[in-house]
């Protein structure tokens, strides 16, 4: 057999078609998007080409969870779906009340095991509103000495363990505030206070509902900022002469 040239080899080469991501196997597609940063890349990259759609769809579940995970901390999960759920489900009775908490106290012991890409990443967005609310409520706790509240420059940053414990109350409070939410007119809830004290508050140590009433007050607190802040702004530059007129007008 007579060698070829170097150069005729090296053509060769070149004219061999390089591989691609669209042209590895399925396996190797998925366990690629398995390791993307979060769930909205996961949406692009599926759209960006049919192949890497039926990648996602003969494999999703593992892989959607594996991403959301990387965001949200698993042990947060039944709390983030429960709320998640609950922004859709009907809660004009008791008895669809009953069943979302039903569902919720359920998770608790056995977590989602299927989740729907959309759902998912719902969840994944949401979360990011949580870590933001409770990293203010941390701070806003924290900065104040506990028995002289004094403002302090430096605190001891909580643990993990404590973080999680403050965002599944945001979390709590956003469902309480869901399946109690007002639904006739008068702006009234359709469960009275009793009704709220045996199907909710009631599941919980007291200490758990105490900490519900300090995400109430810290939100209060927020909103109150935001409220002046917004009519600051608002009035800084018109005249309060004008503002006496329009009160007697």
């Amino acid at each position: 057999m007579t060698p070829q040239p170097a150069s005729r080899l090296a053509m060769d080469r070149s004219e061999k078609p390089a591989a691609t991501l669209v042209s590895l196997p399925i396996e190797l597609k998925q366990a690629i998007l398995s390791y993307l940063p979060d769930l909205r890349t996961l949406r692009r990259a599926v759209k960006a080409h049919s192949s890497l759609k039926d990648a996602l769809k003969d494999h999703s579940n593992p892989i959607i969870k594996q991403i959301l995970f990387r965001t949200l901390p698993q042990e947060l999960l039944p709390e983030a779906f429960a709320t998640h759920m609950s922004k859709y489900r009907e809660t004009r009775n008791r008895e669809s009340v009953e069943m979302i908490l039903c569902d919720y106290f359920k998770s608790l012991i056995n977590p989602p095991q299927q989740l729907k890409f959309q759902d998912a990443l719902a969840i994944e967005q949401f979360f990011h509103i949580i870590k933001w609310f409770s990293s203010i409520f941390i701070t806003r706790a924290l900065r104040k000495h506990p028995i002289t509240r004094e403002d302090q420059k430096h605190w001891t940053q909580p643990s993990e363990s404590e973080i999680r414990r403050i965002e599944r109350n945001f979390y709590r409070f956003e469902l309480y505030s869901n399946i109690f939410r007002a639904e006739d007119k008068q702006r009234k809830p359709i469960i009275d206070e009793k009704g709220q004290r045996e199907l909710f508050f009631s599941q919980f140590a007291p200490w758990e509902n105490e900490q519900l009433v300090c995400v109430h007050d810290c939100l209060l607190q927020i909103l109150d900022i935001c409220e002046l802040y917004c009519y600051r702004k608002h009035y800084q530059n018109i005249d309060p002469s004008s503002l006496q007129r329009d009160r007697r007008a």
